[in-house]
């Protein structure tokens, strides 16, 4: 049976009663044992670690100018291939957003909507989507009441007609008759 360590116990003094002590364990959480399967320790991962380097550097200088040149010039265009590719995945993002402004959605509404775009995230993207789309509800209900003209006195409905030219000096910035 594996013997308590009363030191790992917070508030533990030397001398504590019997009674203290099982006050103390009242309050003791026992921590769970960390699962290590898996992992390596340091030391093994640090001699292994530097075993590599040496063997690359030891590769390193058994290669001829050459070789390394071309390891140079290979490493330096996988940098580029990757540089290219974020370059062309923040054009089209900034293609995306500029659409989605067009269209009026606001800035940080297209950014969200073009970086889902770029990453494939559908879900996202439809959220987005529903958002505009109660927003733009909104705008256009808005817009509505305070274009419907203010029926005539005395309450006779207006004509079609009527109603047809209110609507058009209201869409053309014209006082109503």
């Amino acid at each position: 049976m594996a013997k308590f360590d009363w030191t790992k116990v917070a508030g533990y003094q030397d001398g504590m009663s019997d009674s203290e002590k099982l006050q103390l364990l009242n309050g003791f959480e026992i921590p769970d044992e960390v699962d290590m399967k898996g992992y390596i320790k340091k030391e093994q991962f640090d001699k292994l670690s530097s075993d590599y380097a040496a063997l690359k550097k030891e590769q390193r200088d058994k290669m001829s100018e050459a070789e390394k040149a071309d390891a140079d010039r290979n490493a330096e265009l996988e940098q580029m291939r990757t540089q290219l590719a974020e370059y062309k995945r923040e054009k089209t993002m900034s293609d995306h957003k500029a659409n989605l402004l067009a269209q009026g959605y606001s800035e940080e509404r297209a950014a969200k909507a073009a970086a889902a775009l770029v990453d494939g995230d559908t879900a996202t993207l439809f959220a987005v989507m529903a958002e505009q789309k109660v927003e733009t509800e909104k705008g256009a209900l808005a817009n509505g009441l305070r274009t419907t003209p203010t029926p005539p006195p005395g309450g006779t409905p207006a004509t079609k007609e009527q109603q047809e030219e209110a609507e058009w000096r209201a869409a053309f910035g014209l006082p109503p008759k």
